[in-house]
């Protein structure tokens, strides 16, 4: 069969690899946009802190509330970084 493994046309070849391309682009787009949101996310309870600490909120009392927060606990296929995600 023409066109199939070894003995691809290169012209086949080189579409393939240009999908391939393309997919991995969306990858980065979504990862990108995930550690985006991740930093939003971060900054708003950061900035939520304060403004508790402001209102009289006392540090333990804060630290109590954010223990009782769920947290999903995700992981690379490769194990190497771990990450957190509030439910």
């Amino acid at each position: 069969m023409p066109g199939r493994g070894f003995g691809a046309d290169p012209r086949d070849l080189v579409i393939q690899y240009r999908r391939l391309s393309g997919i991995e682009a969306c990858f980065r787009t979504n990862k990108h946009d995930l550690r985006i949101r991740a930093h939003i996310a971060i900054c708003c309870m950061a900035f939520c802190c304060l403004l508790h600490l402001r209102h009289g909120m006392s540090p333990d009392r804060i630290r109590l509330a954010l223990n009782e927060v769920e947290i999903s606990a995700l992981n690379e296929r490769n194990g190497k970084r771990k990450f957190g995600m509030p439910s």
